[in-house]
This record gives C-alpha cells, sequence and structure tokens, in this order.
C-alpha cells in the first residue's frame, strides 16, 4: 500500500518540504548551515534517523551495540544542538514539519483506509482537499497526549518537592507519597503506555472516521485499554514490516548514489576545474543525488503511515467487531463524490 502512486507523492512531497524549509532558512541566516556541522534543523535529524536504521540493521545482524548511541543522537543530542544553535529557526522548522507530516500522514492513511475498505480510490486533490480540512485535527491528535503526558509529570514532580522539600512538611509530606503518590505515577505510567502505544493511530482514526482530535484520543485510549495484549502483536508486525522495507529502502538509495558520486568523482577530485559550467554540473548532479534520498524517505514515510492504518483497522476490528470496509464517507454536499460510491458498503456521516 505504501508503495501506491497517491501515498508515495504524499510521502515525497512531506519530506521535500521539510528539507527545502530548512534550506530557506539556512539561506535567510536562521539556520547555520556551513557555520557549524550541525546542519540544518530536520534535515540533520533525518539523516541521524537513516543512520540509526542502518545500525540497528548491523544490531540485528551482528549483535553491534552501536545503535544505542545512535538513538541517544537522535532524540537528545541532535534536538539540543538544533535549538542551541539555531533557535528560531528550529523552532519554524519543527513547526513546518509538523504541519507538513499532517497534512501527508492524513492524506496517506485515507487513501490506504479506503483501499483496504475495497473503495474507489481517490485522486491526489481530492486526497489533498479531505487532508487540509483534517490537519488541524491531526495535529492535535498528535502532539495533545504528548503534552497531557508531559503536564501530568510536571505535576507529579513539582507534587513531590513540594511535599519532601520542606522541613516541617516532609513527614506529612512522605505519607501522602505513599497514598497518594503512587497511585498518581501508576496512573502516570499506564497513561505513558497509551500515549507511546496510540499517538501513532490518532491520524489514522481521524482519516478512518472522519472524526476530529479529541474523539480520536478517546477512541484510541479505550482500544489500548481493551485490547492491550492484541495491539502489542500488531505492534510487533508492523514496525518489523517497516524496519525491513526501511533498510530496503536506505541501502537501495545509497547504492544508486554512490554509484552516482563514483561516476562523477572526476568533478570533485579535479581542483582545476572550478569553472562556473563545472560548478553549476556539481549543482545538478547533487540535486539528483538528493532527490534519490528524497525518494527513499518518502517511501519510508509512506509505508509506516500505511501499516499504522492497518494497526488501527485492525485493533478496532478485534475490540470493536467493526469491519476494515466500514470508513466513514462525506455527504455529497462536501465534495469527495468519488467516495459515495462505495455508500453501500460504509457508514454515511
Amino acid at each position: 500500500l505504501g508503495a501506491r502512486f497517491v501515498p508515495l507523492i504524499m510521502g515525497i512531497l512531506a519530506i521535500a518540504v521539510i528539507c527545502l524549509s530548512d534550506r530557506l532558512l539556512a539561506a535567510a541566516g536562521m539556520l547555520p548551515m556551513n557555520a557549524h556541522p550541525v546542519g540544518t534543523a530536520l534535515d540533520r535529524w533525518l539523516n541521524e534517523l537513516d543512520q540509526l536504521l542502518r545500525s540497528l540493521a548491523i544490531a540485528a545482524t551482528s549483535g553491534g551495540d552501536s545503535a544505542a548511541a545512535d538513538i541517544q543522537d537522535l532524540l537528545i543530542t541532535v534536538p539540543q544542538e538544533q535549538y542551541k544553535f539555531g533557535q528560531s529557526g528550529t523552532i519554524i522548522s519543527w513547526i513546518v514539519a509538523i504541519a507538513a507530516f499532517a497534512l501527508a500522514a492524513t492524506g496517506i492513511a485515507r487513501t490506504t483506509a479506503l483501499s483496504m475498505g475495497r473503495h474507489p480510490s481517490l485522486p491526489l486533490h481530492a486526497v489533498l482537499k479531505f487532508a487540509l480540512r483534517r490537519s488541524f485535527s491531526s495535529i492535535v491528535g498528535l502532539l495533545l497526549p504528548w503534552l497531557c503526558l508531559i503536564t501530568s509529570i510536571a505535576i507529579l514532580a513539582g507534587a513531590g518537592w513540594l511535599l519532601l522539600s520542606f522541613q516541617y512538611v516532609q513527614v506529612a509530606g512522605a505519607v501522602v507519597v505513599g497514598l497518594a503518590g503512587i497511585p498518581a505515577g501508576v496512573v502516570v505510567a499506564f497513561l505513558a503506555v497509551g500515549t507511546i502505544l496510540g499517538t501513532p493511530l490518532m491520524v489514522p482514526a481521524i482519516a478512518a472516521e472522519g472524526t476530529d482530535a479529541l474523539d480520536a484520543i478517546q477512541r484510541i485510549m479505550a482500544y489500548v485499554r481493551a485490547g492491550f495484549s492484541r495491539l502489542l502483536i500488531y505492534w510487533v508486525i508492523a514496525l518489523c514490516t517497516i524496519f525491513v522495507l526501511a533498510i530496503f529502502a536506505n541501502t537501495f538509495a545509497s547504492l544508486i548514489a554512490r554509484a552516482a558520486i563514483t561516476a562523477t568523482s572526476h568533478l570533485v577530485a579535479a581542483p582545476q576545474s572550478t569553472g562556473t559550467s563545472s560548478t553549476i554540473t556539481a549543482s545538478i548532479l547533487s540535486f539528483w543525488q538528493y532527490a534519490i534520498t528524497t525518494l527513499a524517505r518518502g517511501y519510508i514515510l509512506s509505508v509506516a503511515i500505511s501499516a499504522f492504518t492497518l494497526v488501527y483497522l485492525a485493533i478496532r476490528r478485534w475490540v470493536d467487531g467493526q469491519d476494515v470496509a466500514e470508513i466513514w464517507i462525506e455527504s455529497a454536499g462536501h465534495g469527495l463524490r468519488t467516495d459515495l460510491a462505495a455508500g453501500d458498503r460504509a457508514d454515511e456521516d
């Protein structure tokens, strides 16, 4: 499903917009393109993600431990460096990235859900129209669970500090921690598990049900609670599939890029070729190598969102008994007339 035309195009466009915004911000001096090896914000992060995939492949075959360091770089080191060396540019870059990801993910999830339900395929412009209308709900659905989790952790930590930091309150605070703090910690732990397992399913829920973010969050949390063990099985299958296809896409793109670099290495190795023609030629060749990388990343994004959608439809069927063909279909007055042909196989809102 991830290799179908519309999901693939949506994934490629999202990656291209993310990386192009980095380049524009660097050209405007808001990101240190050449002043520091960090490079641009999201582009560096994507490169680290590529490196993590390669490290995981090595670890799976030879037992190496480099994947742990790459995960730390991906989640901690790179974001810190990005913000330190370009605060405003990094913030803008992440805003653009979240918006582009939400838009693409909504379109990919919608296309995948319709395909699984054997509904007629939508053209690209109809998918974009649907994604634009639902992208805000997708952004809220992606961010709100994490904001709630972070807020809960902050409140729990703040309450513990107040109860245990002052001399005459510590004794009573220790009692309160035992009576209320531990149960609250258990609730936060369950919230963390639900957020980790459920957040990737928010966009598929919005795309398949035509609902808003709050309803999607309620649905997903209920599914996590009611079908936890089955959801874990689905996630193992989905992540293994994504991992294998991502390794394949990265390896294939790397082979093509290395072949191109080898074939054109004389442009780099010949210092006398410093004219305008040589510079333009090298730039064009660099663009094609960059295009290959963007294509691979777009494919990986398309595969991942398609897999998330399949997990959502599977856990929905397991918990609620709904068939995968039961996809929300818009009414005649709201566009997307292609959906109406399948109205007899889905719930119409």
